[in-house]
């Protein structure tokens, strides 16, 4: 990073997906008093994408009223709030909202709070309204196979998640449920492919690398497993799913106690 970061530095490490050096930038230029609208918006998307809620809404806070539209605030603020682990808050802002306004993000949003709420039924109606809309959403297809995934109906599945890589071979979500899909079919390895793709496209969310070790595992690939899971740790050792196999990792490793 250089000795004095620019906004041009911040903007351009995110578009490359280099999220902790754009965060690094955004740091020193918001120590420096160096803020503007462009500043706040940057960090709104870059906290957006990092998962970090109560940051995503300092910013937004400080973002003048004019600095996003209507539709954009809102489902910034919804995001925010699911991100915090508040899917009522963004019910909340919904209720006022006709389902004929809503977009494409808008849906994914209410989508999101009703099957973190439980609210399946909800979700059921709001997705045949989604896709009706937006059939060729990778997001939105990529949020039903889950869901169906969830409910074991793997069938039901597959033409969702084939919709979701077709359209969106770069979207994250897309590849993680490509990778689930591959999961139920038994192709473990090209299950493996698909995780790499989504680390690949959001190398900050820890997800996809705690997938492959697990897949390292089952796969008998003990070594392979220790060398994702040290990389994994250092990005978000926390995380529940990781600890898990972790713990995996050190019996099959003959570290166990």
């Amino acid at each position: 990073m250089s000795t004095s970061s620019t906004f041009e530095d911040a903007q351009s490490a995110f578009e490359q997906g280099q999220y902790r050096v754009a965060n690094a930038h955004l740091s020193d230029l918001l120590s420096k008093g160096s803020v503007d609208d462009r500043v706040r918006k940057l960090q709104l998307e870059l906290m957006l994408k990092l998962g970090d809620g109560n940051r995503a809404i300092a910013a937004l806070e400080q973002l003048p009223k004019g600095a996003l539209n209507d539709v954009d605030r809102r489902v910034a603020f919804a995001h925010a709030h699911i991100l915090q682990g508040s899917p009522e808050k963004t019910a909340e802002l919904y209720r006022s909202v006709a389902e004929e306004d809503y977009s494409e993000e808008d849906f994914r949003m209410v989508l999101w709070a009703f099957r973190q709420t439980g609210k399946s039924d909800d979700f059921a109606a709001g997705m045949d309204a989604a896709l009706a809309r937006f059939p060729d959403s990778a997001h939105l297809n990529a949020l039903a196979a889950d869901q169906l995934y969830d409910l074991d109906l793997p069938k039901e599945a597959e033409r969702f998640v084939d919709r979701a890589v077709e359209n969106g071979p770069d979207v994250f979500e897309a590849q993680l449920i490509a990778g689930r899909k591959a999961i139920f079919e038994d192709q473990l390895e090209k299950a493996i492919v698909h995780y790499r793709k989504a680390h690949d496209i959001n190398p900050t969310n820890v997800l996809p690398l705690t997938n492959i070790a697990g897949l390292h595992l089952d796969l008998g690939q003990v070594e392979e497993a220790g060398k994702v899971l040290r990389i994994a740790t250092d990005l978000n050792g926390d995380f529940p799913f990781l600890q898990w196999q972790l713990a995996r990792y050190k019996l099959d490793a003959g570290k166990g106690e």
